[in-house]
């Protein structure tokens, strides 16, 4: 069964813990019905009012089950997608057609081409020139500057 807590924020409610991005919250009042929602605090999405206190815990507890059986689905899936394909390791140049690709990006790469170091490289992502996706992709073209070439 999904462990509830009493809630110290003021909500006055039980959380339980968190499966992804999902909690439940539950409002016992005490006398009567209990009140299950997705999420925290009375505004989250509410999922029904139940009975008892055991009730609505069975409810949040085989609402969980399915949301961790997609969360490990999800897991399976990229462990899958890691065991089959080695991480392809590409020669500078091929690495730096690849983050810059196409004729708009022609002036960038001959930029690139004619620095003498990865270093060189790192301090042209320091321009405010660059986008945050732009200074990731001078990182990897940096990365592959270092590596070395294979006959």
């Amino acid at each position: 069964m999904l462990a509830f807590e009493y809630c110290e924020c003021g909500c006055k409610g039980s959380e339980s813990e968190m499966i992804g991005h999902t909690s439940f919250w539950l409002y016992d009042t005490l006398e009567g019905p209990v009140f299950l929602h997705r999420g925290h605090g009375r505004i989250s999405p509410f999922i029904k009012k139940c009975d008892s206190y055991e009730e609505a815990v069975k409810l949040a507890t085989d609402e969980a089950r399915v949301l961790l059986n997609e969360e490990q689905a999800k897991l399976d899936n990229i462990r899958k997608q890691l065991d089959e394909k080695p991480a392809k390791v590409l020669s500078f140049k091929k690495e730096l057609l690849a983050q810059f690709p196409g004729k708009e990006n022609e002036g960038i790469r001959q930029l690139i081409r004619e620095c003498r170091n990865s270093r060189q490289i790192r301090l042209l992502s320091k321009s405010g020139a660059f986008t945050e996706l732009g200074r990731s992709k001078l990182e990897i073209v940096a990365e592959a500057f270092d590596r070395p070439v294979s006959k």
